[in-house]
């Protein structure tokens, strides 16, 4: 799990791991309660989750949840005695589920679920499994944290353009070799100098990694990359050196409304000066003063920045940067 989602065989590995240290029978890891279409379950009929579904009303763990400090909620032990009379501990029994944990997991990319269940005659989750929980808490959480893994366990990864693989901790980069075709096709990124840039930036992200994989790089309305620890012996080119981890970075779609930090990377410190200046609410007259410059040439480089960053107007421009 350190080294993150980076396909759909990831997740079933983790799940297989999580089932063999926690002797479980069933994992659902996804958004909301923890069911996606990736149920990984051995033995037991897979129906749970639409009895889930249709009882949610009666579900007490999401309450739990918000005040437990990171204590996953079990069925068994946490659970009211009417509430194991209703309708969902009913469905646990019919499906052949002894007892279930439920753990959160609150990501840049979003919060996450992971349900495990144990199966008839094994035994109830106790205190000692609620640690080892909670011990893998920050495991789980990063390789849950990117947009990457929301793909890779929606079993959606078709969307997902790889660009380049950064090894820790030589940084050493390796381009994907479709890197140059989506720069050009979803970007509009086709000059050495902006390529040069763009790879100049994923290292110096990678430099900064600790145990986390960093934010998402907004890069267009419409894109961001998206990093991911992957295996160095399973993704991407053999290393040149030893690798302990190894980031892939991949070029996925933007979700609406996300604060962009990062887009003015891609463009030259006259155009940085010129779009921070006129995000901040600046007449274009007064930022032509400010920079010494005419008004015709503050007004191109202007249009450049709209230009590179795909944005139409300032009130676009404004919405990529409102913090500026």
């Amino acid at each position: 799990m350190q080294r993150g989602f980076g396909s759909t065989e990831d997740v079933a590995e983790a799940s297989h791991l999580l089932q063999r240290a926690l002797d479980v029978q069933a994992v659902s890891i996804g958004p909301g309660f923890g069911f996606s279409p990736l149920a990984h379950v051995h033995g037991i009929e897979d129906g749970w989750r639409e009895l889930h579904m249709r009882h949610l009303s009666w579900d007490p763990s999401p309450a739990f949840l918000d005040h437990s400090g990171g204590e996953p909620y079990r069925v068994m032990t946490h659970s009211t005695a009417r509430e194991r009379a209703g309708p969902l501990v009913r469905g646990l029994a019919r499906f052949g589920y002894a007892d279930g944990a439920v753990s959160r997991y609150d990501t840049l990319g979003g919060s996450y679920s992971a349900a495990l269940y144990r199966g008839e005659g094994g035994r109830p989750f106790e205190d000692g499994d609620a640690l080892v929980i909670r011990l893998l808490a920050p495991w789980i959480t990063n390789a849950l944290g990117s947009g990457i893994a929301k793909l890779a366990i929606s079993g959606d990864l078709a969307r997902v353009i790889p660009l380049a693989w950064v090894d820790l901790p030589s940084l050493v980069l390796y381009k994907s070799p479709s890197v140059n075709e989506a720069l050009v096709l979803h970007l509009d990124i086709s000059t050495k100098l902006a390529q040069g840039r763009l790879f100049t930036t994923l290292v110096a992200r990678a430099s900064r990694v600790a145990k986390s994989a960093p934010p998402p790089l907004v890069v267009s309305a419409r894109h961001q990359i998206e990093a991911s620890f992957v295996d160095p012996t399973r993704s991407g080119p053999r290393p040149r050196r030893a690798a302990d981890r190894r980031l892939l970075f991949a070029l996925c779609e933007r979700p609406a409304n996300t604060v962009d930090e990062d887009a003015l990377f891609s463009l030259t410190p006259t155009q940085r000066e010129v779009a921070t200046r006129v995000a901040e609410g600046l007449s274009l007259p007064r930022v032509a003063r400010e920079l010494g410059m005419s008004y015709e040439t503050a007004r191109y480089h202007l249009r450049d920045v709209y230009r590179q960053l795909g944005v139409h107007g300032r009130a676009e421009l404004r919405a990529r940067f409102p913090h500026r």
